[in-house]
């Protein structure tokens, strides 16, 4: 059968009317059953050649005992480029296939660089993919308009539909993601009592101070890492029993500008954002394919040991990251906790992290952009305060979009933790407590 025959045999079968007690899906079992061999090639054939979609590649991977983060890696990354040279839709883009070929190169080269103490080697390679979307404000692009905080409701080429309108049902949820504040939260555990919105700063400088290496930083560099939740808080501090103090940052004017670098990317995002028989113009082909070749260094990016491992193998590839921001004019990360169970809870686990360079240092060794935020005072987080918090039915920017319209996809937490939706949590109605407290920018 012709190709031609197919779609007009398909275009007749998608045209049939059916009686209200005529099951449609035995109809289709039936007219499965009858197709001729080649008609159903050419239909397979069709569906493979669109299908564009990305499975097996979870942003988070957690490794126990003595795994091997390079072995793992490079697996993954071969895995990886291979799955793209096997897929019908893709394995006739060499452009593509080129740029996820270099881009894997340039990863495992950084890492051996690294490896042998060549640092500065493993970033000017680094630098090379980030060059290739610094100017794309999908991937760096102010924290106000971040995809990592405010999904898709600042890009149009994403949210609009390929007769280029706004589904009524998506319009006014992106209204109110624009419009709400950006809400962060930090924690800290003391067994002190914290009082002081100072306490909840970053680590300030102080001369021959060691300032130990975490994930997404340096060496002897403070940072301030913040998060959509406090319960992202709570899993970064390895959920502690007692002693949890958690300040609430909403965005002023200045920080809203902030030059983010978004690392937040995850295999349902990129499947989502391009339909081959839908979407119209090249844009959002462009952006997949941007997604898909800058992916790999996302993987790089995601290990954690799960369990404490002195080598400390899995900060390689984000200290590297840190490494090159000053490069781009970039002020700061956002990636996604891998201290969650999958990534389709992204939502409820983002991190901000921002680096404070000395020259960025005010009086008392902290960093100008601790002024680029409002800030609570320090409270402790208490189980038995939950009648409290529960006064407090709005606030923070996850729980106004996702849980109180009732609005698509509910964030979960952890399996460990209940799998509970996180607007029926006390740590979202601590969140919202937290927000509702007088807010003060730090001034010192």
């Amino acid at each position: 059968m012709l190709e031609s025959q197919y779609y007009s045999e398909l275009e007749r079968i998608n045209n049939i009317k059916y009686d209200d007690d005529f099951d449609y899906d035995f109809n289709h079992e039936l007219f499965d059953k009858f197709l001729g061999e080649e008609l159903k090639e050419i239909i397979e054939y069709d569906y493979e050649s669109k299908d564009r979609n990305l499975n097996g590649f979870p942003s988070i991977c957690k490794c126990r005992g003595e795994e091997d983060i390079e072995v793992s890696l490079w697996d993954r990354l071969n895995k990886y480029e291979d799955y793209f040279r096997n897929k019908l839709a893709f394995n006739s883009d060499s452009i593509l296939l080129s740029e996820i070929n270099e881009n894997i190169r340039i990863i495992k080269a950084a890492w051996k660089n690294y490896k042998k103490g060549n640092i500065e080697m493993a970033v000017n390679q680094i630098k090379k993919i980030i060059s290739k979307i610094e100017n794309d404000d999908f991937f760096v692009s102010e924290l106000g308009k971040s995809y990592a905080i405010k999904q898709v409701a600042f890009f149009d080429d994403m949210n609009y539909n390929s007769s280029g309108n706004i589904g009524i049902e998506y319009k006014s949820i992106y209204e109110r993601m624009k419009e709400h504040p950006v809400t962060l939260f930090r924690g800290r555990i003391s067994e002190k009592c914290l009082n002081n919105r100072m306490d909840l700063l970053h680590r300030p400088y102080k001369r021959n101070e060691k300032i130990d290496r975490q994930r997404f930083t340096c060496n002897g560099m403070p940072a301030l890492y913040l998060s959509s939740t406090s319960y992202a808080c709570w899993l970064e501090l390895n959920k502690p029993n007692k002693d949890l103090y958690i300040s609430s940052f909403v965005a002023n004017d200045d920080a809203k500008k902030l030059r983010i670098l978004n690392l937040v990317i995850i295999e349902e995002l990129i499947n989502g954002v391009f339909n081959p028989s839908l979407d119209a113009g090249s844009r959002k082909k462009e952006l997949q394919d941007k997604m898909i070749s800058f992916f790999p260094l996302v993987l790089a990016t995601s290990y954690k040991y799960v369990d404490y491992h002195e080598n400390q193998e899995e900060y390689i590839f984000p200290e590297i990251v840190m490494r090159c921001l000053k490069k781009f004019d970039i002020d700061g990360v956002a990636y996604l906790s891998k201290n969650l169970d999958h990534d389709l809870q992204f939502q409820i686990g983002v991190n901000i992290v921002i680096p404070i360079y000395k020259e960025h240092l005010e009086q008392g060794g902290y960093g100008r952009v601790c002024k680029m935020f409002s800030m609570s005072e320090p409270k402790k987080y208490s189980e038995s305060q939950k009648e409290l918090y529960e006064e407090y039915k709005n606030g923070s920017y996850i729980y106004d979009i996702y849980y109180a319209q009732g609005d698509g996809y509910q964030p979960i937490t952890n399996k460990e933790d209940g799998l509970k939706k996180y607007g029926e949590t006390i740590f979202a109605s601590f969140d919202n407590y937290l927000v509702n407290l007088e807010h003060i920018r730090y001034d010192g």
